[in-house]
């Protein structure tokens, strides 16, 4: 099933299920793939607000910021978030963890002009994808 296809269900899963992360990730994604930003912003939003202490929405919810709507103060609290979680709640260290470092590093060089803060993040970025990958 594609991801225009399979947007009806996702939203009635949300709707019946609003306690299910994986039916807010799912439906998210697929309104990105169908280029339906604001959906998916709204959709990831909903997830923030009902999975606060999962990174992977706070994750899905600042990049999703970042990339298609330039809301780069928000999308920094929510990367901050996501490495917060990560710290804190000892969670299985996937790939979004050092993503996370990535994006915040290019927000750092790009929109604030702040080239050490960027590389010191460009470093995190680096030490935790060789970490994971080893």
């Amino acid at each position: 099933m594609d991801n225009k296809s399979a947007i009806p269900y996702l939203e009635k899963a949300t709707m019946l299920k609003p306690r299910i992360y994986s039916a807010f990730k799912n439906l998210g994604c697929s309104y990105l793939q169908t280029q339906n930003y604001e959906k998916a912003l709204d959709c990831f939003a909903k997830s923030v607000e009902n999975f606060p202490a999962n990174p992977g929405a706070q994750y899905s919810f600042a990049e999703t910021l970042d990339k298609h709507f330039k809301r780069y103060d928000q999308a920094l609290v929510h990367y901050e978030k996501v490495i917060e979680i990560f710290e804190k709640e000892k969670v299985m260290v996937d790939r979004r963890y050092s993503d996370t470092f990535n994006n915040l590093g290019n927000i750092y060089e790009s929109i604030k002009r702040d080239k050490e803060k960027a590389n010191e993040l460009y470093k995190l970025a680096d030490k935790h994808k060789l970490s994971f990958f080893n």
